[in-house]
Parts: C-alpha cells; structure tokens; sequence
C-alpha cells in the first residue's frame, strides 16, 4: 500500500504500530486463547477484510487517523517507547468501542 501510494510513505516508519491498530480495530483489544475457536473466527473474519483492498485501505485509513489523533510524537523516527504503544492501545481501543462494526 506504501508502494502503490495509498498510504503515505510519512508513515512507514510506523507499519507495525498501524498493524497493531488494525489488528484492535478488527479483534479487539484482548486477545483471547490462542488455538481457540473464538481466536480462529476473529482471525478469519480480520482475513477477509485484509483480502479485500477497498476494506484494506479503509482500515489503515482509520489506523493512520488513529496514530494522528494519538498523541503519539510524530516527528520521531522510531516507535519504541512503551508508553508511545500504551498511548496507541488506549486510542484504538476507544475507536473500536465506538466503532464497533467499523470493518
């Protein structure tokens, strides 16, 4: 998506925190056992909205909205701090609580 120009190359730096957004926006915030039938059907349905492009970029739109609104840093150029990741989880967990059939 940062190749074709979808999203905004600004925020590679961030991918695998705007994975984590996702992964929240799609799962939600607690993850429950892994191997359970419960996991294997949000895994499933997270699937089929990353197999689906216009859903795909719909997502990482919102992640990317999420990430702005954060209060995340943004001029830095690396994600590391955990206080950086709990700000991320707070504020994706919120949209997803308010946005409950986002995907």
């Amino acid at each position: 998506m940062f190749r074709a120009g979808d999203l905004l190359a600004e925020y590679k730096k961030a991918r695998f925190q705007l994975i984590l957004i996702v992964r929240i926006i799609g799962m939600g915030a607690e993850l429950d056992q892994l191997g359970s039938n419960k996991i294997e059907r949000k895994c499933e349905a997270l699937k089929k909205v990353l197999l689906d492009d216009k859903k795909t970029l719909k997502i990482f739109s919102a992640a990317i909205d999420i990430f702005k609104k954060s209060g995340v840093d943004q001029t830095k150029s690396r994600y590391k701090a955990e206080s950086d990741t709990e700000m991320l989880i707070k504020a994706a967990t919120e949209f997803a609580q308010k946005n409950p059939k986002f995907v």
